[in-house]
C-alpha cells in the first residue's frame, strides 16, 4: 500500500481553482473598467475560433473525469466535530482515573532531538506542519458504497476493496515514515485484532480491568499471531477506524515510554512486586492551548532554537501555547500471585494497559480531531518525544548529536526504530554490536518486535537487517526504500519457520553478539563460557569442565579461537538435545573414521632382480641404476657361484 498524494482530488481541486480564479479575474475587469456600471463591452475572440472550442471541449472532458474518480467532498453534516475542549477537572470519572497533569510543553528540548540544524530547512519544517493524520476519504459517494462486497464478504475482502476508508494519505513529503508506521498498526489491529463484541474469540488479549476500555474500544489489541486473519463481521464505519486510529497511536506511544533503554534490558526473570518501579512511565500527549485553535500553527512551536530562549531560564523553553497531558494506569497489585514473569511479558502487559487508557482519552476528550487537522504529524511525534524523554532518546542512540530527521525532512532510522520498537536504535541488526574490542558500542534490535522493517538498502549492500525484523510477530512490515516509506502485509503462512531455522537464529544471534565475532568470524576461547551462557546451555547442560573439554575440541589448534562453522557443527547438537559426552563421542568416532576411511596406497613391490642382479649388494645396485640413469655402461658382473649340490 501506498501513502502517495491523491491525484484525482488534487486535479479537481485545481481545476475549479483554476475556473474560479478566471470567473473572478473577468468580473473584476468588467467592473473596474467600468465603473458606471455600463454594459461592457464583449472580449476580443482569438483568431482561430476551433481550436478555442477544442481546448473548452478538453478543459470540460477533464474536469468530468476528475469529478468521476475524485473523491467526493465531505458533506455539511459530516464536517468534523467540534473540540470538546473543556477543563481536565470535567473530565468524566474513568478519564480521571488516567490523566495526571496537563503542564507547558518543553519545546527547546523537543526541538533539539527533532531537527537536524543546517540540514533541516524551514520548507521541510513547513512541510511537516501542514500534514495531518487522516483517511484518505471519510464517508465514499453512493457510487464507491455500490462497489461495497455483499453481504457475507469476509473481513479481508472488505478491507481490500475500501482502502480509501482506512487508508492514511500523505500530501507533504517528509513524514511518511510516521505515517507508514501508524497504518502498520492499523493493519495489525484491523486484520488480527480480536473484536469485543465477539466473546468467542480465542486469544483476546484485552484487560477486563476496565469497563470503559470495553464499552469505548471496539477492539482489542492482538497478542499472538494465529493461522487466519480476524473472524469477524467486516466493519469500517467511521466510528470503528476512528477506534482503531486512536489504539494505534496508544500502542506506539505506551511502547515508547515503556520500553526500557538497551543496557538496561535483560532476560533475567523477575517477581512482578520487584517491576512496578521501572515500569511506572506515562505517556504525555501534546495538543494546543486554546480551543480557538483548531490546529497547530507555526508560532505554536516557539521558542524553535536555543538562541531563542534565554540562557539559565527554564520558563523560557516552555511553549505559551502548546499542552502535554500527561496518561498513566495505576501500578499493578502486590497482592497478585508471586509468579514470576520475564521483564518483557510485563512490559508487555503495561504497554496494553497505557495503550487503551491513551485511546479512550482520546476518543472520550475528542482530543483526535486534532491529529486529523494539519500540523497532525507533528503533534504526535512531539508526545512520541515528550513519552521516551529526551534524555532517554540520546542514550539509545550511537551518535549522541543524531536527530530524528534528515535531508529533506526525512524520517531518520532513529525515528523508524522508535516508532517501531520503542527505542531510537540507530542500526537494525539484531541486538548489540562491539566491533574493534568493544571499544564502540552499536545497539541495534533486542527482540522481535509486533510489525518488521525491510529495507532497500539491504540489496545494495549498505546495511543487513537483521532477523528480528525480517521475521516479526505480525507478518506486516514497513518498507524503506531511498526517499519513501510504504506497508506491506501477509498471512500467518509469511512467518513460517522450522525448528532447525530458529536454533540457526538464535547461535548465530549470540555468536555475533561476542566481541568482534561480526567482523572477525570468529571468537577468542576466553568467550566460549559466556557464549554457552546467552544460550542457556551453561551451566544448565554443560558444566564448566565441560565447556573447558568442549572448547579444546573446536579450538583451532594452538590458534585460541573457535571458528563460526566449528562452533555451529558442536552447539546445535546441544540446542536440540544432545549430551555432552554424545557430542564427544561423535566427534571422536569422526576422527577415527577419518583416520581410517582414507584409501591407503598400495604397497610399492620392489623391481624384480633377475639372477645377476640377486646377488649384489645394494651399493652395486645402487651404481648400476646411477649408471643405465646416466647412460653409462659397467662391466658385466660375473654370476655368483652356485653352491655345490651335496
Amino acid at each position: 500500500m501506498d501513502f502517495g498524494d491523491d491525484q484525482d482530488a488534487d486535479l479537481q481541486r485545481a481545476l475549479a481553482m483554476s475556473l474560479e480564479a478566471s470567473n473572478t479575474a473577468t468580473t473584476a475587469a468588467s467592473t473596474d473598467d467600468n465603473p458606471t456600471g455600463a454594459e461592457a463591452a464583449p472580449p476580443p475572440q482569438p483568431d482561430d475560433e476551433e481550436d478555442q472550442e477544442e481546448d473548452d471541449e478538453d478543459l470540460a472532458a477533464a474536469l468530468r473525469l476528475s469529478l468521476e474518480t475524485a473523491t467526493p467532498a465531505v458533506e455539511a453534516g459530516d464536517l468534523l466535530e467540534p473540540l470538546n475542549w473543556t477543563d481536565p477537572a470535567s473530565f468524566p470519572p474513568h478519564i480521571q482515573e488516567s490523566y495526571q497533569t496537563a503542564t507547558p510543553t518543553n519545546m527547546k528540548e523537543c526541538h533539539g532531538v527533532l531537527w537536524e540544524v543546517g540540514t533541516t530547512t524551514v520548507p521541510d519544517q513547513q512541510r511537516w506542519l501542514a500534514q495531518p493524520i487522516d483517511f484518505k476519504a471519510r464517508d465514499p459517494n453512493p457510487e464507491i458504497k455500490a462497489r461495497h462486497p455483499q453481504s457475507g464478504s469476509s473481513l479481508l475482502a472488505t478491507i481490500l476493496c475500501h482502502s480509501e476508508l482506512w487508508g492514511l494519505t500523505q500530501a507533504h513529503g517528509g513524514p511518511c515514515g510516521v505515517l507508514a508506521s501508524i497504518q502498520a498498526e492499523m493493519m495489525r489491529l484491523l486484520l488480527f485484532g480480536p473484536r469485543t463484541s465477539d466473546e468467542s474469540s480465542s486469544g483476546a488479549a484485552a484487560s477486563t480491568d476496565s469497563a470503559s476500555s470495553s464499552s469505548i474500544l471496539p477492539l482489542h489489541i492482538p497478542t499472538q499471531l494465529t493461522n487466519h486473519f480476524c473472524q469477524a463481521k467486516p466493519d469500517l464505519s467511521p466510528s470503528f477506524l476512528r477506534a482503531t486510529l486512536a489504539l494505534s497511536i496508544g500502542i506506539i506511544l505506551a511502547r515508547a515510554a515503556l520500553e526500557p533503554n538497551v543496557e538496561q534490558q535483560d532476560d533475567e526473570m523477575m517477581d512482578t512486586s520487584t517491576s512496578t518501579s521501572m515500569l511506572s512511565d506515562t505517556v504525555k500527549l501534546v495538543f494546543p492551548k486554546s480551543d480557538e485553535a483548531r490546529q497547530v500553527e507555526w508560532g505554536h512551536l516557539e521558542p524553535w532554537d536555543a538562541a531563542t530562549a534565554k540562557e539559565g531560564d527554564s520558563a523560557s523553553h516552555l511553549s505559551e501555547h502548546l499542552i502535554t497531558y500527561s496518561i498513566s494506569v495505576p501500578a499493578p497489585s502486590t497482592s497478585e500471585s508471586p509468579s514470576k514473569k520475564s521483564s518483557h511479558t510485563l512490559i508487555e502487559e503495561r504497554e496494553e494497559l497505557l495503550a487503551q487508557a491513551v485511546a479512550v482519552f482520546l476518543l472520550e476528550t475528542n482530543f483526535l480531531e486534532c491529529y486529523h487537522r494539519p500540523g497532525g504529524v507533528v503533534m504526535f511525534v512531539l508526545a512520541l518525544i515528550q513519552s521516551r524523554g529526551a534524555e532517554r532518546l540520546v542514550q539509545d542512540m550511537d551518535d549522541p548529536t543524531a536527530k530524528l530527521t534528515t535531508q529533506f525532512g526525512h524520517c531518520s532510522q532513529e525515528l523508524i526504530n522508535l516508532l517501531l520498537t520503542g527505542q531510537a536504535v540507530s542500526n537494525v541488526f539484531d541486538n548489540t554490536l562491539r566491533p574493534s574490542g568493544g571499544a564502540l558500542i552499536c545497539q541495534g534490535i533486542q527482540r522481535r518486535p509486533v510489525i518488521g522493517y525491510l529495507s532497500l538498502l539491504e540489496s545494495m549492500r549498505y546495511l543487513e537487517v537483521g532477523s528480528y525484523y525480517k521475521t516479526p510477530q505480525f507478518p506486516i512490515w514497513v518498507i524503506g526504500s531511498t526517499s519513501h516509506f510504504t506497508v506491506m502485509f501477509g498471512d500467518a503462512t509469511c512467518l513460517v519457520e522450522t525448528p532447525s531455522d530458529r536454533i540457526l537464529e538464535k547461535v548465530r544471534r549470540t555468536f555475533k553478539q561476542m566481541d568482534g565475532a561480526e567482523e572477525q568470524g570468529f571468537i577468542q576461547i576466553g568467550q566460549f563460557q559466556d557464549f554457552l551462557q546467552k544460550l542457556g546451555l551453561y551451566p544448565k547442560t554443560i558444566q564448566e569442565a565441560g565447556v573447558q573439554t568442549l572448547g579444546a575440541t573446536i579450538e583451532v589448534h594452538g590458534a585460541g579461537i573457535l571458528l563460526w562453522e566449528d562452533v555451529w557443527k558442536k552447539v546445535s547438537r546441544l540446542m536440540t538435545g544432545a549430551s555432552l559426552q554424545a557430542v564427544l563421542d561423535d566427534d571422536g568416532k569422526s576422527n577415527n573414521r577419518s583416520n581410517t576411511s582414507q584409501p591407503q596406497p598400495p604397497p610399492v613391490a620392489p623391481p624384480p632382480r633377475d639372477a645377476a642382479t640377486a646377488a649384489m649388494s645394494d651399493e652395486e645396485l645402487a651404481r648400476r641404476l646411477q649408471a643405465e640413469w646416466n647412460g653409462d655402461t659397467l662391466p658385466a658382473t660375473a654370476p655368483a657361484p652356485q653352491p655345490a649340490a651335496p
